[in-house]
């Protein structure tokens, strides 16, 4: 048994899917185990293909949202983190 979890990439915010996606979403969520923050469509998560480094080293000049999505990004770090964590308890 491989522990798995599924993360939802280059999603719209909650208020912005359509009701397809939300039933989708809600579906995959009811019968998988799922990562509860998704990878939202973000200026800065593109901008880091095109100009590399790091999120906040892009800058507001570059990218408007930068700090908005640094802070995004800890939390699904924080996420990955715990769940990393948990398992390895399980694991033992």
């Amino acid at each position: 048994d491989i522990p798995a979890r599924i993360l939802f990439s280059r999603t719209q915010r909650k208020a912005d899917k359509s009701p397809l996606e939300r039933s989708l979403n809600d579906q995959m969520r009811g019968r998988v185990e799922c990562f509860e923050q998704e990878l939202t469509r973000w200026p800065a998560f593109s901008a880091l293909h095109s100009y590399g480094g790091t999120i906040l080293g892009l800058g507001k000049d570059r990218v408007p949202d930068a700090p908005r999505a640094s802070a995004y990004a800890s939390i699904f770090a924080d996420e990955v983190k715990a769940v990393t964590n948990d398992l390895a308890r399980i694991q033992l």
